[in-house]
């Protein structure tokens, strides 16, 4: 995992600044991350980040900087549909872009459906990735701005109150994300908290590990 120094996001509305979406690579091969990051640095929407080589440096590194965009291969050590299912579990409005050399439909179809946005086949040519990059950014960009709207009847409060809990563990022995989220509305204020396994969010977690992590809120801050 490497994390990359960058400048700030802009925001939107800001004179003279465009919108800037943070970039997490996850590919197992260091020399095409190069390429990317060296092609994207030329681009003024794009900042990449930090970027890693296997799935639990990936779903770490979402954890820790929480990107716009995710570049994820499929083939990586540890990769496949359920890194992709992981990571919307613990940053829910990241935008994943699958880059592979996969011409498989069914890892296609897999990736879509565990909560990849797009899927772009690795040809040899950084144009396919530009192009599904921009179409990224329109709808990062349009989704930032519904978010930013005060307009709505509840809003969730931006927050950092996600954990990764070493203990207790899925029973596929698998770390557990915890989350508390806030709501303001017309009512007031409403809490909820929720857990899932970072491996497979479709796992049932048994009601003594909900026990745990409620023993834990107090030393969690929430």
């Amino acid at each position: 995992m490497t994390i990359h120094r960058s400048a700030a996001p802009a925001r939107a509305g800001e004179p003279g600044d465009v919108r800037v979406c943070t970039v997490l690579i996850c590919d197992d091969r260091p020399e095409l991350r190069d390429a990317i990051r060296l092609t994207l640095g030329a681009t003024p929407r794009f900042a990449v980040i930090a970027d890693a080589g296997d799935a639990d440096s990936c779903l770490a590194t979402i954890l820790k900087t929480r990107p716009d965009l995710l570049i994820l291969d499929v083939n990586m050590p540890g990769g496949g549909p359920h890194v992709a299912a992981a990571a919307k579990n613990i940053h829910p409005r990241l935008h994943i872009l699958v880059f592979s050399g996969r011409a498989d439909t069914a890892i296609q179809q897999a990736m879509l459906t565990a909560g990849a946005d797009q899927f772009v086949l690795k040809t040899g040519r950084v144009r396919p990735l530009l192009d599904a990059m921009e179409n990224a950014y329109q709808q990062i960009t349009m989704s930032t701005a519904a978010t930013e709207d005060p307009g709505g009847p509840d809003r969730a409060f931006p927050s950092h109150d996600e954990h990764l809990l070493d203990a207790p563990r899925c029973e596929c022995g698998s770390p557990i994300m915890y989350r508390r989220r806030v709501l303001m509305g017309q009512r007031g204020r409403k809490t909820t908290f929720d857990a899932w396994c970072t491996t497979n969010a479709e796992h049932r977690l048994p009601a003594a590990i909900f026990r745990e992590i409620a023993e834990l809120r107090t030393g969690l801050g929430t």
